[in-house]
C-alpha cells in the first residue's frame, strides 16, 4: 500500500501536514512475530528522503474487543532503508533490533465497513516528551488520520492544539491488515 498525504491537505506551513509518502508492506518474520507491517515514510515525493521507518505488529485484545497495533521503531534504521522494495533487508531482524515506546499501542474497533483506532489517552509519550493523541480510520479505499500532540503538563483539551482529521486522497492498494485473518 502506498499512501500519499499531499493532495487535499492544508500545507504544512499553514498548519497542515507535511507531504509524506508512506510505503507499507506485509512481512512474515518468525524472529519477530506474526502479522507485521513494515512502514517507510519519505518526504516531498522523494523516496530517498526517508525520515521514519516503523514496524507495526497486529494482535487482538479479546477483553477490549480490539485489533491492537503495536508500534516498533528500529535501533539502526539506516541498514533497512528500501525494505519496502527489498524485504530481504529485514531477514536478519530480531526482537533486540526493535524498540517499543510504552503506552503507544493503538486499539482498533469495527466502525461501519472499517475500523476506528485510537491510543489510550495520555499513555503515549514521544521522544520529545509530548503526549500523543492519535487516531486513525481505515476502510476499503479510505485512510483518515489525526495526529495531535500536547505538552505532558497541559490539561485536556489543550486550547492551542486541535484534533484535525486529514483524509488521504490517494491510497494505492488495500491496507494489508484489513484482510488479515487470525
Amino acid at each position: 500500500m502506498v499512501i500519499d498525504r499531499r493532495r487535499g491537505l492544508t500545507s504544512y506551513f499553514d498548519g497542515g501536514h507535511a507531504h509524506v509518502n508512506s510505503k507499507v508492506i506485509a512481512v512474515d518474520h518468525p524472529g519477530v512475530g506474526k502479522h507485521l507491517l513494515y512502514v517507510e515514510d519519505s518526504l516531498d515525493g522523494d523516496e530517498n528522503n526517508v525520515f521514519r521507518q516503523k514496524l507495526y505488529q497486529l494482535t487482538t485484545d479479546v477483553d477490549r474487543g480490539a485489533v491492537v497495533l503495536t508500534l516498533h521503531s528500529f535501533h539502526e534504521p539506516e541498514g533497512i532503508v528500501g525494505a519496502h522494495k527489498n524485504p530481504s533487508l529485514l531477514a536478519g531482524l530480531t526482537g533486540e533490533d526493535l524498540k517499543q515506546r510504552p503506552g503507544c499501542k493503538m486499539y482498533f474497533r469495527p466502525l461501519g465497513d472499517g475500523y476506528l483506532g485510537a491510543l489510550d489517552y495520555g499513555a503515549c509519550t514521544t521522544d520529545t516528551g509530548m503526549l500523543a493523541d492519535n487516531r486513525m480510520f481505515i476502510a476499503p479505499g479510505l485512510y483518515w488520520f489525526s495526529d495531535t500532540f500536547r505538552p505532558a503538563s497541559a490539561r485536556r483539551p489543550h486550547a492551542s492544539i486541535d484534533q484535525n482529521w486529514h483524509r488521504l486522497m490517494r491510497v494505492a492498494g488495500e491496507p494489508a491488515w484489513l484482510s488479515a485473518q487470525d
